[in-house]
């Protein structure tokens, strides 16, 4: 499956994919290139992602992509669902919001999640930007500018909530956020597979740097 050069506007779904379902069957899918402007869906509110492994979502931008206004509501724009080895590089998430990972909700395992950019991504509960339970799961050289919760939420989140067993984040940046933490981690899970290398810069983040450091 590859989806390649395309612009998708005002979509909606009732519960998955407000533009785009993957199933299992689709392994190796590629996305390409393509825009998502408007869409709305409980769990992904552009793309639902689910066990396909060795799938990619690269060059791609994602504008006002939404849950539907649940606390439920998994990835404002894309609810990557246990598949195994997949990728997000080098896309772009403005405005993009939902209960559970304003942007981006990834589980499963090796999900890689590189060079992108998140602008005005809000959840109502944790994970303003992206949600990862996704064990080895990698988060690289991204830069996520005001991530923001719900003000009424009990919930202690960040620009990332990190709920991995095992992985690596390093080399982001989290500027303007009024999430509780420019990173949160589950205290639940193992974090001894977890590095923290240089350049992981964090400023003008409300209630400090917890977890997250400038080594």
């Amino acid at each position: 499956m590859r989806i390649e050069d395309c612009n998708f506007i005002n979509g909606s779904a009732g519960k998955s994919g407000g533009f785009v379902y993957i199933l299992s069957y689709a392994v190796n899918g590629t996305i390409l290139n393509c825009n998502f402007t408007n869409s709305a869906a409980r769990w992904g509110g552009a793309i639902r992602w689910q066990s396909a492994n060795d799938g990619k979502i690269i060059n791609s931008t994602f504008i006002g992509c939404r849950g539907n206004s649940r606390v439920s509501d998994l990835g404002g724009a894309v609810y990557w669902r246990t598949a195994n080895d997949g990728q997000i590089t080098g896309c772009t998430f403005i405005n993009c919001s939902s209960g559970i990972g304003g942007s981006v909700y990834a589980s499963g395992k090796n999900v890689m999640i590189d060079n992108c950019n998140f602008s005005n991504s809000y959840s109502l509960g944790t994970g303003s930007s992206i949600y990862c339970s996704a064990d080895d799961a990698v988060i690289f050289k991204c830069n996520f500018w005001n991530s923001s919760v719900n003000e009424t939420s009990d919930s202690i989140t960040g620009a990332i909530a990190w709920a991995s067993a095992t992985g690596n984040i390093f080399n982001c940046t989290v500027s303007q956020s009024d999430a509780s933490y420019a990173l949160y981690i589950d205290g639940y899970y193992n974090l001894d597979g977890i590095v923290f290398l240089s350049k992981g810069i964090a400023d003008e983040v409300d209630g400090g740097l917890q977890f997250f450091l400038d080594l």
